[in-house]
């Protein structure tokens, strides 16, 4: 089947997705500024590529037709699962080499489907909760859906453990938080960051490292710092694998002030320094 052209059109607060056969696809961005940022985002770093062509030229067409509503888990089972493992899951994602174009395209796609997520009055949860899960499954992210107040996974008893009874929040979970720009940023973030290393097995296996270690880095870097840590992950190797785990660490370490961030890449002599110059980093 030819995968189907997507348009995005941003009208007031509502994403209208359209195909080429002219149905509409689902998008609600529940916060306004999430969409003005989204919109940034493109004019900052100058995205003429959209994101589909970007997703199309990575062979993963089938992530567009991605509905979570409609996942046989969602609708079987009440749980449902994050972007990343869609991405890894189904798409193998190995010897990637993006250029900077088409890294913020597929980040930004990230943003706008973490964003569509919220027609629904799902959120992702305070990130302890999603320890917990990741911890079994790192790939599996758990949601609250707030206008119950009862977590939409399968895994359930596992929250039990930590206070979890129905009809109760879980302590670790803020009931009704908004979501805002920088839970859209951080969090596609974050899944796009498991995507591009592969690694989820070796994340909870590592003596040294875990997930909440890693969780903890990545919460203190800035937007900006994200983008040459992602295009680390990218960076070509001899034979044709991302970064290690840990190389990937001790990148993250060395990147929480700007001038780090030039002088790392420059030790690294990544092919990337001209690119992220150009784009103001």
């Amino acid at each position: 089947m030819k995968p189907r052209r997507l348009h995005t059109t941003l009208i007031e607060d509502k994403a209208l997705w359209r195909l080429d056969d002219g149905q509409l696809a689902f998008v609600k961005i529940a916060a306004s500024n999430s969409r003005n940022y989204v919109n940034d985002l493109r004019n900052k770093y100058n995205v003429e590529k959209t994101c589909l062509e970007v997703l199309k030229g990575l062979a993963v067409p089938k992530i567009l037709d991605f509905d979570p509503t409609q996942t046989p888990q969602f609708k079987e089972q009440k749980s449902i699962f994050c972007l990343a493992q869609s991405f890894a899951g189904k798409h193998a994602a190995h010897g990637l080499n993006l250029t900077i174009d088409e890294l913020v395209g597929v980040w930004i796609f990230l943003v706008e489907q973490m964003a569509a997520f919220r027609r629904h009055q799902i959120l992702y949860t305070d990130l302890k909760c999603h320890n917990i899960m990741g911890r079994t499954n790192p790939l599996q992210v758990t949601i609250v859906d707030f206008d119950y107040g009862s977590p939409l996974i399968s895994g359930q008893k596992h929250l039990e453990r930590y206070g979890y009874t129905p009809g109760n929040q879980a302590p670790e979970i803020e009931r009704g938080e908004k979501p805002t720009e920088q839970t859209l940023v951080f969090e596609s973030g974050l899944l796009l960051f498991h995507f591009l290393t592969d690694q989820k097995q070796e994340m909870l296996k590592h003596p040294k490292y875990g997930l909440s270690h890693a969780v903890s880095i990545m919460k203190r870097l800035r937007v900006d710092d994200l983008i040459p840590l992602l295009v680390s992950c990218l960076e070509e190797q001899p034979h044709k694998r991302p970064l290690h785990y840990e190389e990937i660490l001790e990148v993250i370490k060395a990147t929480k002030l700007p001038p780090q961030i030039r002088k790392t890449w420059e030790q690294l002599k990544s092919p990337y320094i001209d690119r992220l110059a150009e784009v103001s980093l």
